[in-house]
């Protein structure tokens, strides 16, 4: 009886530590980019504009000089009726938009690959990335959880298995989640032609071709709740924007992505004062800020790509009540071998 009763408790051991471990670690959020309420505030409007410089590394021949006009701009709006599954909620929406003019210039052989949004000419495109992702809030437990996301994408990139030194990516990946986001549809889609991808048609120049990637699919990825909260990847950065940090203090979400889902833990590196120059809805410039420095990690799959992004969040200050946890510097690795576009904010508008 002895030893039955020893092999139940085991048992019992074994079941408790499967349920621990299998517990979801839920990110505890709050809104402090609008003045605390849970719910999705009606007519909030917010625009952060950033100027961006880029950061050669010395890894890489390859190097990107921007041009005037490059920008990095966030808008974050509220949706009051957007439809979601047949109810109607108050929804965020935020629209990312990068757009990148300039030239790839190969600085071993001292030649230019191409250069691209500068003439203003209406066949001479920038390189643009617009991201569109409409979540929750955090009424009811919400937690920002993600609804829907669309990215469309018109940019060169570095693809070494095309045997060019660059390709021109034309693509949108559009990221549906069920209700409780539990599992997302993604649906990526290549949005060049047959006939852009033919032979004769193909190459821009003769360092630079039209991009076969991504293939068009539809995939989906399941158990996004499964250990943490999950979130669009294109929401990422206001996620942060929701936490209070201390110096070393980590979390961990799930995101959903064009390639399927990732962890992402971001980290706390550093408290520190930081020299800025920005404007609050055309106010006199703010040029110190305290910062929290948080890294962002993803890993997945056996991978561990490491902290490829920092960002630069503005702490609480009696000072800084119209831009607490605002990214006032965001630094990314653009490619790999490359160097980092480094985004530093110029203006809130609210």
């Amino acid at each position: 009886m002895k030893k039955k009763l020893t092999i139940l408790a085991g048992l019992l051991t074994c079941l408790f530590l499967f349920s621990a471990c299998s517990a979801q670690v839920v990110i505890s959020l709050k809104s402090n980019w609008a003045d605390g309420g849970v719910a999705a505030p009606t007519g909030f409007s917010e625009t952060l504009t950033y100027d961006i410089a880029f950061e050669k590394n010395d890894l890489g021949s390859m190097e990107l000089r921007l041009a005037e006009g490059s920008s990095y701009v966030v808008e974050t709006t509220v949706d009051p009726s957007y439809e979601s599954f047949g109810e109607y909620y108050s929804v965020y929406k935020l629209k990312s938009t990068l757009t990148l003019r300039g030239t790839y210039y190969d600085t071993k052989n001292d030649r230019e690959i191409v250069t691209f949004g500068t003439t203003g000419d209406a066949n001479d495109k920038p390189d643009t990335v617009v991201t569109e992702v409409w979540f929750h809030s955090l009424d009811g437990g919400r937690n920002l959880r993600p609804i829907r996301s669309v990215t469309t994408g018109y940019q060169h990139a570095i693809d070494p298995t095309s045997g060019s030194a660059l390709s021109l990516a034309n693509y949108t990946v559009t990221i549906d989640y069920n209700k409780s986001a539990t599992k997302a549809t993604v649906q990526l889609t290549n949005n060049w032609t047959e006939e852009d991808l033919s032979d004769e048609n193909k190459n821009i120049n003769e360092y630079v071709e039209k991009s076969a990637w991504p293939k068009t699919q539809k995939f989906t990825s399941g158990d996004l709740q499964k250990n943490y909260s999950c979130f669009d990847a294109g929401q990422l950065y206001f996620v942060g924007r929701g936490l209070t940090y201390k110096k070393d203090a980590s979390n961990t979400v799930m995101l959903a992505t064009a390639y399927g889902k990732t962890q992402c833990t971001f980290t706390c590196k550093e408290i520190s004062d930081r020299s800025v120059n920005f404007s609050v809805n055309g106010g006199q410039a703010v040029t110190t800020v305290n910062t929290a420095k948080v890294t962002f990690s993803n890993s997945g799959n056996g991978q561990d790509s490491g902290p490829s992004r920092t960002v630069y969040y503005a702490r609480n200050t009696e000072s800084s009540p119209n831009y607490y946890n605002v990214p006032v510097r965001i630094e990314e690795t653009f490619a790999y071998d490359v160097g980092d576009l480094i985004f530093n904010l110029r203006s809130v508008v609210r």
